[in-house]
């Protein structure tokens, strides 16, 4: 019997997320599959109101 570790994702606090996004795409070789940002409800969970969060989710090719 095989067993395999597997990883579902990672999140990372930067100060620029275009730089970052040039580190791992242009650098690192992955991939962009999809930017957001956050509606109001972020702020609000968080007692901050009008603060919002953009994300940007990588990936990586998978070799097998």
């Amino acid at each position: 019997m095989t067993s395999s570790i597997r990883h579902h994702h990672s999140a990372l606090h930067v100060q620029s997320i275009e730089r970052s996004a040039c580190f791992y795409v242009d650098g690192l070789g992955l991939r962009r599959v999809r930017a957001w940002r956050s509606g109001p409800y972020i702020g609000e969970m968080f007692a901050r109101p009008g603060v919002g969060v953009s994300a940007l989710m990588l990936a990586m090719s998978v070799v097998t």
